[in-house]
């Protein structure tokens, strides 16, 4: 392809009749000595450093390709400047960079930003290199160009200083998987704050903004590719694929397009800091990282309004789990915010990510409720237990649980108590939590009347029980309710 950059080369230089080098397949037999390349080098090094560190001169991006003592100042007496000549052209190209960026900055919109990439170190780890990386270094041995960090939490980052204020869009392809396969699709489809473990974060001064990481199962497929190693988790009769090494990570994300993330700023003192963090462990978890981007929209109102419109693509849907409603409304309306300045952008994101937290532990306790709600539901239909014993569970059953289930209104201080009286009631049906003569249910649905003996605050009383009065005793044998 067609190259924007000035490349100059300096092959000729030991041959003392260049007329005869165009002569295809002829090797010329008067080649000089090692001092001719040493003048050479001298004479054509110099001419290229007087050029490019001319200041009426604009080079624009180069390149050279020398064959004779790159980076060598001195040789045998000559002046060869090979060193000199290699930090002109790094010198030139990093003026030609800054320029360039000056030039459009001003003009960096929301509809045309400026791509600002090139200032991010290692971006896509070719080579398997990362070298501007800070914190806990990146995983990179593999075969494919990419990163990892494996069962274990991390920060990682990156500072670049000199930017234009504005909003910035910091871009990466990553997954990061909650446990093993099976565990993160089951976190998948729950949605539940295992989801959050991993994040892509942006700091600038004070303020960090967190986003949370995609889930390898947002791009899963129902048949594997054959490329890498995959692996697979059930949901229902079907299984889904996913990455399993870093070649098959890479095969998602680029022959796949699938695992885009991106988190935004607002530089205000020209001084970014960019990473990605996980600060929680879900078993043997997993995040693989490749192609980090940086985007510079500008800093006019649209810009700041164009942040929040690209967060809100980026919502994670909560109408397949069970939720409060008023959780899945402050959520909802959380993601319609806009922003025309810095405070209130930063303003909408920290609502976002209150009212994401808030909704996925939501979810985790409906799942435990519902889960619980399942066992009460065997319970009550278990021929083991007479209807006498399930009597007090079956009333409240139906009159409680089945109507918090239907009116999803409690909150997330309200489920963990509702839960524990759930299984309270499940323990009057255990033949283990029964005061009476027997411990057998059946026996003693109804108790005839006996004096008793519990510690209520550290005191032993006597009561007299009366037929159909029961006792709920507590792990320690102190009474925990009595109920008629």
């Amino acid at each position: 392809t067609e190259s924007s950059i000035v490349w100059v080369y300096n092959f000729a230089s030991a041959y003392s009749k260049t007329d005869r080098l165009y002569i295809p397949f002829v090797v010329d037999e008067q080649i000089s000595s090692s001092d001719g390349y040493r003048d050479n080098a001298a004479h054509t090094n110099a001419a290229i450093i007087d050029y490019l560190n001319d200041p009426l001169n604009t080079a624009g991006p180069t390149g050279i390709i020398l064959a004779d003592y790159v980076g060598v100042n001195a040789s045998n007496g000559y002046n060869t400047r090979g060193q000199e000549l290699v930090d002109a052209v790094i010198a030139n190209n990093f003026r030609y960079l800054k320029d360039m960026y000056q030039v459009v900055e001003s003009d960096a919109t929301y509809r045309k930003p400026l791509d600002m990439s090139a200032r991010i170190a290692s971006p896509s780890f070719n080579s398997n290199l990362r070298q501007g990386w800070e914190g806990d270094q990146f995983g990179v041995t593999n075969p494919k160009e990419n990163a990892e960090h494996l069962d274990c939490n991390f920060n990682t980052y990156q500072t670049i200083t000199g930017l234009p204020n504005g909003v910035y869009a910091v871009g990466c392809k990553a997954f990061y998987r909650a446990g093993n396969a099976q565990e993160s699709n089951n976190h998948f489809r729950a949605k539940d704050r295992a989801l959050r473990n991993a994040c892509l974060y942006t700091t600038v001064g004070s303020e960090t903004l967190t986003f949370p990481i995609v889930s390898p199962f947002s791009k899963s497929v129902t048949k594997a590719k054959g490329v890498g190693l995959e692996i697979s988790a059930k949901q229902g009769t079907a299984s889904y694929f996913i990455p399993d090494d870093m070649v098959a990570a890479e095969y998602y994300m680029h022959a796949l397009d699938a695992y885009d993330n991106v988190i935004f700023a607002a530089v205000n003192d020209s001084t970014l800091t960019f990473g990605v963090r996980k600060d929680k462990s879900a078993g043997t978890d997993w995040c693989v990282f490749d192609d980090f981007t940086l985007t510079y929209y500008g800093d006019q109102p649209t810009a700041y309004k164009q942040w929040l419109t690209e967060m809100r693509k980026k919502k994670l849907s909560y109408t397949s789990v069970t939720v409060s409603k008023n959780y899945l409304d402050t959520y909802n309306n959380a993601f319609t915010a806009t922003a025309t300045n810095r405070d209130e952008a930063i303003a909408a994101m920290r609502a976002i990510d209150a009212a994401w937290e808030e909704i996925a532990l939501n979810a985790e306790l409906w799942a435990e409720y519902k889960q619980v709600g399942k066992e009460a539901e065997a319970m009550l239909n278990s021929d083991l237990y007479s209807e006498e014993a399930k009597s007090f569970l079956r009333t409240y059953y139906q009159s409680a649980y089945l109507a918090n289930t239907a009116s999803l209104a409690l909150t997330n201080e309200e489920l963990p108590e509702a839960i524990a009286e759930l299984r309270e009631y499940m323990d009057l049906v255990n033949t283990g939590e029964w005061t009476g003569i027997s411990s057998v249910p059946s026996d003693n649905a109804q108790c005839s009347m006996f004096n008793v003996q519990y510690s209520v605050d550290g005191k032993k009383v006597s009561t007299m029980q009366q037929p159909g009065l029961y006792i709920i005793r507590s792990s320690n044998g102190t009474v925990r309710k009595i109920l008629r």
